[in-house]
């Protein structure tokens, strides 16, 4: 992993214990899918504060393999923010925007040219 985000990975940087890169990715996925037996996609855009923690790990374990779920509660807690409420916004947002880079590239009709969110 580079130490500089790069958008065009879909990769967004995020201040927890320290500086990381979220990204999601095919083996993001399959984990969440295995842990709860659904899509990730589907249940974050359902209800994504109610499993923030699973896929902040999701999101991570790409740069650090050796973190675990039960992590999470404690880089939730470094993150930015006054009040938990505040530290789960800020995350939430970071995650919308990688849930929304890890999806096909789209196209303006008839310009050519690529669209991708801004962080």
């Amino acid at each position: 992993m580079s130490a500089d985000p790069n958008p065009e990975r879909g990769e967004v940087p995020i201040v927890l214990d320290r500086p990381r890169v979220i990204k999601i990715t095919i083996a993001s996925h399959r984990a969440y899918h295995e842990r709860f037996g659904k899509s990730a996609q589907l249940t974050f855009h359902q209800n994504p504060m109610a499993y923030v923690d699973w896929f902040l790990w999701a999101s991570l374990v790409h740069e650090d393999p050796t973190l675990d779920p039960s992590d999470m509660d404690r880089l939730i807690e470094c993150a930015e923010g006054e009040t938990l409420g505040d530290k789960l916004d800020y995350i939430c947002g970071k995650l919308v925007i990688a849930q929304t880079w890890s999806q096909p590239t789209q196209t303006a009709p008839g310009s050519g040219e690529k669209k991708s969110p801004k962080t």
